[in-house]
């Protein structure tokens, strides 16, 4: 699946659920800690293993990279918006 496939595809799903879907610039996700913003490039010390050198924060890398994606850009909208939209 091309780049451009994919990213239509999650376009559609999402906004077939309500969710608001944005590519996010993937540089530095798999460095930043989601519980104190430390983004040491130390925080990786193996391909598997994430762990936070500033609050001891632990995890698999690839799941944290992943939190911190859909952090950046994943919203959803308002609830009186999605009522509004059903009323008008």
């Amino acid at each position: 699946m091309t780049g451009f496939a994919r990213t239509s595809l999650s376009r559609r799903q999402g906004s077939s659920r309500g969710i608001g879907v944005a590519p996010v610039n993937p540089a530095d996700t798999n460095r930043a800690c989601p519980e104190c913003s430390c983004g040491k490039k130390s925080n990786r010390s193996d391909q598997a293993t994430y762990r936070c050198l500033a609050c001891g924060y632990t995890v698999k890398a690839d799941r944290n990279a992943a939190g911190n994606v859909a952090r950046a850009k994943v919203t959803r909208p308002s609830t009186t918006a999605a009522v509004d939209k059903v009323k008008g």
